[in-house]
């Protein structure tokens, strides 16, 4: 898996073959994919589009290591393993989820703090992206005192910082 043919010499982004997903409730089983073959080069730019229950969100999240699919396979950067895939991932959930006690700076730095950066190291490489996006002066504002326009850039910095 780390290719999308032999004859190709295009790194592969995200592969999922066959990848399938279901989930139990109350009415019995519900497929969310079934059979699903993508790939996706390293730099290619991919939209998911579809109606609301399609399996968007859950295509998503099994790339990133969140979920798994029930048969089928899946990597990225030719990694499988859930927690490499994982590592190679940014994903911003539908919501916001930012921490309420936890100031913006903080919220920014969090993702750095779980991966194993110094706190102090994670709000310094965190604080040039409230410039960089606009939202200079807003470090230290609790999440309900941002809008909901100036709460999206805030949890979804972390590949930002990772690269800062």
């Amino acid at each position: 898996m780390g290719r999308a043919h032999a004859a190709d010499s295009v790194l592969v982004g995200v592969e999922l073959h066959g990848a399938r997903r279901a989930y139990r409730s109350r009415r019995g089983e519900v497929t969310a994919i079934e059979s699903l073959d993508l790939v996706v080069r390293a730099g290619e730019i991919v939209a998911l589009v579809g109606p609301s229950g399609c399996g968007k969100t859950t295509v998503l999240e099994l790339v990133a290591g969140l979920q798994e699919p029930d048969s089928g396979s899946i990597a990225v950067g030719g990694q499988a393993a859930p927690a490499a895939r994982r590592a190679r991932c940014a994903h911003m959930p539908q919501r916001d989820l930012l921490l309420p006690w936890r100031d913006a700076l903080s919220n920014a730095a969090l993702a750095l703090e779980a991966a194993g950066v110094r706190s102090r190291d994670a709000r310094r490489r965190a604080a040039p992206l409230f410039e960089r996006f606009g939202l200079g002066g807003f470090e230290r504002s609790a999440p309900s005192e941002l809008s909901p326009r100036s709460k999206v850039p805030v949890a979804a910095w972390t590949p930002f910082a990772n690269s800062s």
